[in-house]
């Protein structure tokens, strides 16, 4: 029998860049097969290109739980695991709790009681597998105190193809001794901090909540004051401003979103009987005044058909940019997007990432994944 024919390599290309983003696995596969389909998948051009394809934001990966460390092991402490959502794995070290997430990059800080360093930070490329420790010099010591990482290329860059590339922390605290709120920003190129900008007296607006941040255009928003306020930062012009949030009960959760518009939005998960999760914009009124309109609202016993009672709502996780939200129940882990209401199960309750002693928030985390080899 003749041997069969061989594929040419640009209907091998037109093939391999149709793989789902979600399986990364099947390109590691293919790459096994010969020497020239090996040198395709793991070549700038095709990664480049594969992301390209698609023009659209990257899948989500998994997401990040943190979970309160066992009473044996880990008591006091935070565990960060990954849990999948596609056939692409991670292992976080142990001891870092997970901030955020945002263009290909994982930003963990050291979990330690009363005041600390914005250097207890780390920055994780999980596909690369690279890991970023931020300087230890001299710097501010914060009581209170937030970051987020993004791409430094800001505006010039879509940020398909930007894991490996320059980084910047930006962190919002206040300050142990004088009780004011400062912004310090880390520069992965200039590999040191800048002296932290005065931004306001801590009585005036509170308590930074370590909640994941909102990029919206050139503007990163932190939550500030026990959901109540967030404060929005300009990358460009270095102004910042603080807004009130709709109003909440004291038992409901704020969560930070971005509208389908490209606007900042807010997800407020009220305690009730039925469980809703009411959906917010900031739009402008006729008079030109900037305002909060409520634009959606979900019950979420209906869609995840659970109690009402076994949803965790201390924890709503949002995957920004794919308009996915991430919720905890006694049942296990939900994920369903804002819009199409599609619910898919995450993990499981009795499953070791949703067991050991509950979890306290999570973060998605998306990307591109194509296998690179030496």
């Amino acid at each position: 029998m003749p041997p069969p024919p061989v594929l040419m390599e640009e209907l091998v290309e037109e093939i391999l860049l149709r793989v789902p983003p979600t399986e990364p696995a099947t390109l590691v596969r293919a790459a096994l097969v010969c020497r020239p389909w090996r040198s395709l998948v793991s070549g700038a051009g095709f990664r480049r290109q594969y992301r390209e394809f698609r023009r659209r934001a990257p899948p989500m990966l998994g997401v990040l739980c943190n979970n309160y460390g066992n009473r044996r092991t880990h008591f006091g402490s935070y565990l960060s695991r990954f849990v999948p959502t596609s056939s692409f794995r991670a292992s976080v070290c142990g001891g870092y709790r997970t901030l955020e997430a945002r263009h290909g990059r994982v930003l963990l800080r050291r979990r330690m009681m009363g005041n600390s360093k914005p250097c207890d930070l780390i920055v994780w490329d999980p596909v690369m597998d690279e890991r970023w420790q931020l300087t230890k010099e001299e710097g501010p010591v914060w009581f209170h105190w937030n970051a987020a990482v993004l791409c430094a290329r800001a505006g010039a860059c879509d940020h398909l193809d930007c894991g490996g590339g320059p980084f910047i922390v930006v962190t919002l605290g206040i300050h142990n001794r004088n009780s004011t709120m400062s912004l310090c920003i880390y520069s992965s190129e200039d590999g040191s901090w800048t002296k932290p900008t005065y931004v306001a007296w801590a009585d005036e607006y509170g308590n930074v909540d370590e909640e994941p941040t909102a990029l919206v255009g050139n503007t990163l928003y932190f939550r500030i004051k026990n959901g109540t306020r967030v404060l929005g930062y300009d990358l460009t012009t270095r102004e910042t401003y603080v807004v009130q949030l709709p109003p909440k009960d004291e038992d409901s959760t704020t969560t930070l979103i971005t509208v389908e518009g490209g606007g900042l939005g807010v997800a407020i998960l009220h305690l009730d009987e039925t469980t809703k999760l009411s959906l917010w914009s900031m739009e402008a009124s006729p008079n030109g005044d900037m305002g909060w309109i409520k634009f959606r609202a979900i019950e979420l016993e209906k869609l995840l058909s659970v109690d009402a009672r076994s949803i965790n709502y201390h924890m709503v996780g949002f995957a920004h940019c794919i308009g996915v939200f991430i919720v905890e129940t006694d049942d296990g882990l939900f994920s369903f997007h804002r819009r199409f209401h599609r619910v898919r199960k995450v993990c499981e309750a009795e499953a070791e990432e949703c067991n050991d002693r509950g979890i306290c928030s999570v973060v998605p985390y998306m990307s591109f994944c194509t296998p690179g080899f030496a």
